[in-house]
């Protein structure tokens, strides 16, 4: 009888005297209390099988009873992780389902190494297994691993990258993916979950390993180096044994030229559409190429999540197949968007484009977007030209934004430095976002937009951001006059303007103070006074004072929610905005 077994791990606490009445709750029938166990474990899952059910079982003989009489029912299992003695814990503990966590991003110590090794022998309890370790702890983990696992759900196998592996010579690269592989007699048919990280198999063509894994929900291959590009037919094919997969991960280590890796994998005549109605989420770094091909194999209706982060800037070229992918998937629609552009002053300079179902989301957690789209690029020029591209491409995604924020990180050391963007480029980046009505301007993009916005002979400014009612931007009395073509085009058109002023970002990055260390004293004192001013009769408002009606000009009644211009063509337009 389970309930017989005299020790269990981890040893019970001391038991104190309790003081008052004997406890009530040893009145409740035995299904009872199995409820109340089950709601604990509930309450949370994680921590159950880490802590939680331990000291349940240390309560009283009855409670250890009923606990493991149900060991299916309450998800019972022993968690085998750093600093846990499992030699006793294996001997003194009912024979449970295991968990082998070491997945703490640190390297193995002997001992943890040993647990580890003897956890994995139980090729029938072992559930779930978590490594990270350095190729040596990988060969003898992987090693014991050879044979059927007929209860595995989850596998993450995590190659940990050494400091010495950053100093070996040019000479050592062909070693530097010589990662040790799961044996060939490694089964697992109740596997749901796969991470290969930087692990062998990731680069051993055509992925068999894949090949008897047809109830994956949850695909992840990080670390393919370019140099063995996983081949699109070789993924088609083993995707296609995964009609359940709802998740998807490809990460490559390195760019590789599309001309000389894919050839023509992208458009390959009769290629196979596999359809994945339960997949809705995608997430991939390499190149742009690559996915445009995987894209043009697959469907994804249900798709709800997007990330990818690109070598190179895409090409509107490279783009179609992705664009029919994402534009099919009704949940990719967002009404807030964001593209962020790069400056002199950053390392990495990107392009990055986010989408999202709220404002806050890209304000405070952009890294949780639900759309992400990302790529590298240094000159500001070809950021916009590639960016105008991309968002060409995606005009059916685009046309359910109705609210924009063009940002800027980094500074600019001269307005021409950047080389010239035309204001074509702007008219490419603008017009697929036909019916967003509140445009943000970041400061270092004003003076290039305000241009590009400017009434032209042809009328092509008149046409973008048709639905816009609302523009806002900084306060700098350097910009003053920012727009004031534009708005004033609009309002000869019929739509009444009215300007709210609010104070300049406190210690703001952007460019038009470095212009300001440039001139003269008496033009930065004059800049001062008049940001002075416009501060003094913001904060200095008086209850009943309003738009003055020669200039159209309103103070910002509360100049403490946001430090920003807002200019709007309606008067009574903002109250949707102000309550973000």
């Amino acid at each position: 009888m389970v309930s017989s077994i005299p020790l269990l791990w981890p040893p019970p606490s001391p038991i104190f005297p309790r003081a008052g009445p004997k406890s009530s709750i040893n009145v409740l029938p035995d299904d009872v209390l199995l409820d109340v166990f089950d709601f604990c474990r509930l309450d949370n899952v994680f921590a159950w099988n880490h802590e939680r059910w331990y000291k349940l079982v240390h309560t009283c003989r009855r409670w250890r009873h009923i606990i493991f009489s149900s060991p299916s029912r309450l998800d019972l299992q022993l968690s085998c992780t750093y600093g846990t003695p499992v030699a006793d814990m294996l001997s003194h503990s009912p024979p449970l389902l295991l968990i082998v966590d070491y997945s703490g991003r640190r390297l193995l110590s002997t001992k943890d190494e040993e647990g580890a090794f003897l956890a994995l022998q139980n090729h029938n309890r072992v559930r779930d297994i978590h490594l990270y370790a350095s190729i040596v702890s990988l060969d003898k983990l992987l090693a014991v691993m050879n044979g059927p696992f007929p209860v595995l759900e989850d596998l993450t196998l995590t190659r940990a990258i050494e400091y010495s592996d950053a100093d070996e010579d040019e000479e050592d690269e062909d070693d530097e993916f010589n990662c040790p592989r799961l044996p060939q007699a490694f089964q697992a048919p109740q596997l749901r979950h796969l991470c290969l990280d930087r692990v062998g198999d990731v680069i051993e063509e055509g992925l068999p390993l894949l090949t008897s894994l047809s109830g994956l929900v949850s695909l992840s291959l990080i670390g393919i180096p370019v140099s063995i590009y996983l081949p699109l037919e070789y993924l088609a094919s083993r995707l296609s044994l995964m009609p359940q997969l709802e998740y998807l991960s490809l990460k490559f280590d390195f760019f590789a030229s599309s001309d000389d890796v894919l050839g023509e994998q992208i458009d390959v005549p009769n290629a196979k559409q596999i359809s994945f109605p339960n997949l809705s989420e995608i997430f991939f770094e390499g190149d742009s190429s690559y996915l445009e091909g995987l894209a043009a194999r697959i469907s994804a209706p249900l798709l709800m999540r997007f990330s990818a982060m690109f070598f190179e800037k895409p090409s509107s070229s490279t783009l179609s197949h992705l664009s029919g992918l994402l534009s099919a998937a009704a949940e990719l629609r967002f009404p807030v968007a964001s593209i962020k552009f790069s400056g002199t002053r950053v390392d990495d300079p990107n392009v990055a484009i986010c989408m999202a179902s709220s404002e806050q989301t890209l304000d405070w957690l952009p890294q949780f977007a639900p759309f992400q789209m990302a790529f590298w690029c240094r000159s500001l020029n070809v950021q916009v030209a590639s960016a105008g591209q991309i968002c060409t491409a995606f005009t059916p995604m685009l046309s359910a934004v109705e609210r924009l924020r063009l940002d800027f990180d980094g500074g600019r050391w001269q307005f021409g430095q950047d080389g010239d963007i035309e204001d074509a480029m702007w008219h490419d980046l603008l017009r697929p976002f036909c019916n967003v009505e509140k445009l943000q301007v970041d400061a270092g993009l004003m003076g290039d937009l305000s241009r590009a916005l400017c009434p032209d002979d042809d009328g092509q400014s008149m046409e973008m951001l048709p639905q816009l009612y609302k523009l806002v931007r900084p306060d700098y009395a350097h910009f003053g006059d920012a727009f004031d073509k534009f708005i004033a085009a609009r309002r000869d058109a019929g739509q009444h303007i009215t300007k709210r002023r609010r104070p300049p970002i406190p210690n703001s990055d952007s460019e038009e103070e470095e212009d300001n260390e440039d001139e003269d004293e008496s033009d930065s004192e004059e800049d001062k006074e008049e940001e002075g001013r416009v501060e003094c009769a913001v904060g200095g408002r008086r209850e009943g004072e309003g738009s003055n009606p020669d200039t159209d000009t309103e103070t910002d009644r509360d100049p403490g929610t946001n430090d920003n211009l807002e200019i709007s063509t309606e008067l009574d337009s903002d109250s949707d905005f102000d309550s973000e």
